[in-house]
């Protein structure tokens, strides 16, 4: 990943407790880390 140098001086992961203590996030971003990043490793039934 390369951040555009217009848009942002530098960036780092973070984990998503992490992310969820940020401030400010748009409400999207919350809710992809509470509701649907914590089911991405179950495996889906058929």
């Amino acid at each position: 990943m390369v951040p555009d140098p217009g848009e942002a001086a530098g960036f780092r992961w973070v984990t998503a407790a992490e992310f969820l203590a940020l401030t400010p996030v748009f409400d999207r971003d919350r809710e992809f880390f509470e509701r649907v990043l914590p089911g991405l490793g179950r495996r889906a039934t058929p």
